[in-house]
């Protein structure tokens, strides 16, 4: 498995861990999030195609079976193709 980034889980947590949203979402050829940016982790799990995931002023293919983990107050941007 290739990694885009790997960052240790150094986030400073002085409570428990909550999920805020779960779900599942089906999106579409063309479907784009952001440019945001978030307060909380996001977690997306890319089941099946391909996203352009953009990091910085790098842009990423991520394919099927992949999970992406945003961390809070980073820039989240991706388009599905």
């Amino acid at each position: 498995m290739d990694y885009v980034s790997e960052k240790i889980m150094d986030y400073p947590v002085s409570h428990e861990i909550d999920f805020l949203f779960c779900g599942k979402a089906v999106y579409y050829t063309d479907h784009s999030y952001g440019p945001y940016i978030k307060d909380s982790f996001l977690i997306v799990y890319i089941e099946s195609g391909t996203s352009t995931l953009h990091v910085g002023n790098t842009a990423y293919t991520i394919g099927e079976n992949n999970l992406v983990i945003f961390y809070p107050n980073s820039g989240i941007y991706y388009k599905n193709t």
